[in-house]
């Protein structure tokens, strides 16, 4: 009879040997290391998508205020001749120039490429990015504020030292604004309308909100109440140029040609703009190198060779008020 086998104690609990720990080991530092690099990617991946959806918000929201403020320039609500608008009760404190803001003959003015500030008296030269174009526009605002009724009676209200238009479709007045209630000068029979005033300066500056801090941004210099002042719109615009189409001799309000520099005698044939804006990301990517050539409008941009997205976006408009436009341009 055969006896039966017996297993020594110190056998039955018997541990990990020294090879299968560190296989052990090693194949956990293997996962380990691949969810590090897999959780990075992600995260990386996570910024690259943020950084190009912001890029692009940013440059069709750039492009679409551009080229309606570009379509609405000159407009007047309803009056063809601006001599039928006296300033004379209109005060601008802070002004782009003596009598800027009320020279309402100016409703675009285009300087091409600026090397310094065209507007020195409301923008200094180091708020222009060299090489990139500088726009103003004046017009009234879309809706208004207030109506005056045949019989005198007033609906809606505006704001205190504010600039507004008043018209009847016939004569209008620019004044200033003494309380929200204040109706403007009484030489414009009723009825009539209360629009606010905008002259405003589209331009590219080198900084966001503090100066130096490297994110380039469209900033529109307008009216804040009855001074000209700052107002940075979109960041990561890094350059911004147009071009104008022209009518030539057949005057058929189609262009024949496009220019990025107009003679005063083309600019006032023109019947069309074509915007284009060169956007950043507004940080840089690790790990990216852009080495790409963009054409923006007629301006050719070499690689900057940096860690930075970028996107042209371009749109062509009608100006709308082109036969009462009067556009030139501004050295």
């Amino acid at each position: 009879m055969m006896r039966g086998t017996s297993i020594p104690r110190h056998h039955a609990c018997r541990g990990f040997s020294l090879i299968e720990l560190m296989v052990a080991l090693g194949l956990s530092a293997l996962m380990l290391t691949g969810t590090v690099v897999l959780f990075q990617q992600s995260r990386s991946s996570g910024h690259q998508d943020e950084q190009t959806a912001r890029m692009q918000e940013n440059g069709r929201y750039a492009l679409r205020l551009l080229t309606r403020e570009l379509m609405m320039s000159g407009y007047w609500a309803g009056m063809v001749d601006v001599s039928d608008i006296t300033t004379a009760d209109a005060s601008i404190g802070t002004d782009c120039a003596s009598g800027w803001a009320k020279t309402l003959s100016r409703s675009l003015e285009f300087t091409n490429n600026a090397s310094a500030s065209p507007y020195t008296a409301c923008v200094s030269n180091a708020e222009v990015s060299s090489g990139t174009d500088v726009i103003a526009l004046r017009r009234v605002a879309d809706l208004p504020v207030m109506r005056v009724s045949s019989a005198g009676v007033r609906s809606g209200s505006g704001t205190a030292g504010t600039i507004y238009l008043k018209t009847n479709l016939v004569k209008g007045a620019l004044y200033d604004a003494d309380s929200s209630t204040d109706v403007g000068p009484t030489s414009i029979s009723t009825p009539n309308q209360v629009l606010a005033y905008l002259p405003q300066v589209f331009y590219v500056r080198p900084w966001s909100s503090t100066s130096g801090d490297g994110i380039p941004t469209l900033v529109r210099e307008g009216l804040e109440q009855d001074d000209m002042a700052a107002q940075p719109l979109v960041d990561g615009v890094e350059n911004m140029q147009f071009e104008f189409g022209i009518d030539g001799s057949d005057e058929d309000v189609s262009p024949d040609y496009y220019t990025s520099t107009p003679t005063v005698s083309e600019l006032s044939n023109a019947v069309s703009a074509r915007v284009s804006v060169l956007i950043r990301s507004i940080n840089p990517v690790t790990g990216y190198v852009n080495d790409k050539t963009y054409t923006v409008g007629p301006q050719l941009i070499n690689p900057r060779n940096d860690a930075y997205y970028r996107r042209v976006y371009s749109g062509t408009v009608q100006l709308r008020n082109a036969d009462k436009l009067k556009l030139y341009a501004v050295n």
